[in-house]
């Protein structure tokens, strides 16, 4: 077997695999040979149908199939091998692909274009500026806070004989009752410490939304002096034929430019975790799901057994963990950023930040 690379572009190549019979006689003989031993067919004893006939029926589907695995695992060996960071995955090169004819080649040649990653150099520093919206918690966003917990807290009214319509909710009094069902076991018991816990509760929530825009427009900043260039028109064509566009292939060309932030984005966050060491290990993860059940102060013995044994069940939902991994990591880099570019601090009500979240989303 030999596999070459020509450039065919900043980003593209071409790979060329050439496979020979020795390459694959072996294996296809061998995979025969179980056919051999497993058929049975009238006029026959198990196991003994001429090896002829096994050729004649399954010789040129099992040809196929132990080329393509070998094409395949030479590829992506020659790849890894040469440490060639690849956009999105190899395409099948159909203009220099000829009809292959196995009886009386000796030598295929099989062709498959490659996009390449572009290098990609990101230096965080307080050179670079990107605005932090602080949501004020005014006296505007508690009163509607307390609308909302009135009404979610609130009883619907009995509706009157032969009236019909949605039920009505008769919106829950202000009283210490209210605000137990508000913070179980805080004992609170005046509607101005009520508004002041109200108030700290506000202040996390509106961070959280915060820092979530912030890591749009940090992501932004980064995409755009980055100058990262991408092989386009190999990614196009490998959104159109990998459908992970999930739109229509005449769609992909409205829709580029979006994807093509994405991708960048990916680049550069990969870029950062590796140069600042950003890790997230399976210990984080169960020590994150522990603090979900986890309630202040000691906790016994039995409690703890409980909460592992939770924690066991839930490292055992792949899906769970990977999102659980997903938002530590986001959490890190947040922090990171947030720690080493310029935050340039605007103070804005829950009205405008909405809107401007919108509008930039």
């Amino acid at each position: 077997m030999n596999i070459t690379q020509e450039a065919t572009g900043d980003l593209t190549a071409t790979v060329k695999i050439e496979v020979t019979k020795e390459d694959y006689e072996d294996q296809v003989n061998k995979v025969l040979k179980d056919y051999q031993r497993n058929a049975s067919m009238p006029g026959f004893r198990p196991g003994k149908v001429p090896m002829g006939m096994i050729k004649k029926m399954y010789g040129k589907a099992v040809l196929a199939e132990e080329i393509n695995k070998i094409i395949s695992e030479s590829l992506n060996n020659y790849l890894t091998d040469n440490d060639i960071k690849t956009m999105g995955h190899p395409l099948p090169n159909e203009e220099k692909q000829q009809q292959l004819d196995f009886d009386t080649q000796d030598v295929l040649e099989f062709f498959f274009d490659i996009g390449l990653q572009p290098d990609v150099s990101t230096e965080l520093s307080d050179k670079i500026k990107v605005d932090y919206h602080k949501i004020k918690v005014d006296d505007k966003s508690i009163d509607k806070y307390i609308e909302d917990l009135r009404m979610k807290n609130g009883k619907p009214q009995e509706m009157e004989e032969g009236q019909e319509g949605e039920t009505k909710i008769e919106p829950a009094e202000l009283n210490e009752a209210f605000y137990s069902a508000v913070f179980p076991g805080q004992e609170i018991k005046e509607e101005k410490v009520f508004r002041e816990k109200l108030g700290e509760q506000l202040e996390l929530s509106f961070g959280n939304e915060s820092d979530r825009l912030f890591m749009r427009h940090a992501a932004d900043k980064l995409i755009d002096i980055s100058g990262i260039e991408l092989p386009d028109e190999f990614m196009k064509r490998w959104l159109a034929e990998s459908g992970e566009a999930q739109i229509e292939a005449e769609e992909i060309d409205t829709h580029y430019n979006e994807y093509a932030r994405a991708l960048k984005w990916q680049l550069i966050e990969s870029k950062i975790v590796k140069d600042h060491e950003i890790q997230v290990t399976p210990d984080d993860v169960r020590e994150q799901i522990m603090s979900y059940f986890q309630t202040p102060g000691e906790v016994d013995d039995e409690t703890r057994k409980r909460l592992n044994e939770i924690a066991d069940s839930i490292m055992q939902n792949q899906e769970e963990v990977k999102r659980i991994y997903d938002q530590l990591l986001d959490n890190r880099m947040r922090d990171l950023l947030k720690s080493t570019v310029k935050l340039r601090n605007k103070e804005v009500s829950y009205d405008d930040f909405i809107k401007l979240a919108t509008e930039t989303k």
